[in-house]
């Protein structure tokens, strides 16, 4: 297995073109130096096949990947980090081993047909005296319960507000709901939102997420959804925002393996 340096990981590209993986905005935003993250390949000279680890811990197979490539790649990139592998749908073929430790069903959506964004507006006059919906800022920023993780996806908090976005509802002063745009491609966007425990089910987070679409919609972007399949409320907000044509696909978990478990490979 053969490390690829940052200046060819865009030669890759050729590898997921048969097969467009599920998740292809982060690794789009890898082959666009958006995402951190690494690649190697099975060949030096002649590859057919290679694995992509975006952020590190997101993994991506490409080409004719052969079980002892799929293992062994695994192996390697389990020394230092957790694994999701990013996974077809159930029922499609994979290799045996190693077998993962858990297996999570996800959902993706890629479109959202709304012309001049009609939807995503209505809910925001619609939701207008809910509370006060703001364009997240530093001092805000160091508010929100997401604050560690989008610093932990993005590498800081001032990546996050030079290169990000993202809105918070505040009612009675307090955040109720946070909707970020967290993974840019040159094209599309991908949007991540929560509801504090306390507020949910009150439509908060329905008109954060409409704020932030339709700003990013307004420049240019298209968006991105992806849940876990057993999240309905999830699954129901990205509904109400307009998204169709949901895809299923899987997040294969493989914890860090022990250093003695897992040799360096050569």
């Amino acid at each position: 297995m053969y490390r690829v340096v940052p200046e060819q990981v865009a030669q890759l590209k050729p590898f997921f073109s048969a097969r467009p993986p599920a998740n292809a905005p982060m690794l789009q935003a890898f082959f666009e130096h958006r995402a951190p993250g690494h690649a190697y390949v099975n060949d030096v000279r002649a590859p057919t096949a290679c694995v992509v680890a975006v952020h590190h811990r997101f993994v991506f197979f490409g080409g004719e990947v052969s079980p002892h490539f799929h293992e062994a790649a695994l192996r390697e990139l389990r020394r230092t980090q957790t694994l999701q592998v990013v996974a077809p749908a159930r029922g499609s073929r994979l290799p045996r081993r190693p077998v993962p430790d858990a297996e999570v069903h996800r959902v993706e959506f890629y479109r959202r047909p709304d012309p001049d964004r009609a939807r995503v507006r209505a809910i925001q006059r619609a939701s207008a005296a809910l509370g006060e919906v703001r364009r997240i800022d530093a001092t805000l920023f160091n508010r929100c319960a997401w604050r560690d993780e989008i610093i932990h996806l993005l590498g800081s908090a001032r990546e996050f507000l030079m290169h990000g976005i993202g809105y918070a509802m505040l009612v009675d002063g307090q955040i109720a709901a946070e909707a970020y745009g967290c993974l840019w491609t040159r094209d599309r966007v991908e949007l991540a939102a929560v509801t504090h425990r306390e507020y949910r089910g009150r439509g908060y987070a329905t008109a954060v997420c409409a704020h932030l679409i339709d700003t990013c919609e307004a420049v240019g972007f298209e968006t991105y959804w992806s849940c876990d399949a057993d999240n309905d409320a999830s699954l129901h907000l990205a509904t109400k925002l307009g998204y169709d044509d949901p895809r299923d696909y899987r997040l294969l978990r493989y914890e860090r393996a022990s250093v003695a478990a897992a040799p360096v490979l050569v």
